[in-house]
């Protein structure tokens, strides 16, 4: 099976890549972000909210494949119509 959008991927990716680098470097350079700052809080919240986040598209994505969601019922949790391959 191809892979769709592989372009766009690779540029978000890159993009990322790009934006974290920049603000390492102009953190390295200004020192804004102090040795005080409660990083090990920023790395636990960030950490529960990917967990959160994965967890709720895992259901989204059961719950699109149950075949008793059709119609109104379907739209309502946000899929769209299936397109045939």
């Amino acid at each position: 099976m191809e892979q769709k959008h592989k372009g766009l991927k690779w540029t978000i990716g890159l993009a990322l890549i790009l934006i974290i680098s920049l603000f390492i470097e102009m953190e390295r350079h200004t020192g804004f972000l102090s040795a005080a700052a409660p990083t090990w809080l920023i790395v636990r919240i960030l950490g529960i909210t990917a967990y959160l986040l994965l967890f709720c598209g895992i259901c989204l994505g059961i719950m699109a494949g149950m075949p008793i969601w059709r119609g109104r019922k379907k739209h309502a949790i946000g899929c769209s119509k299936r397109i045939p391959y």
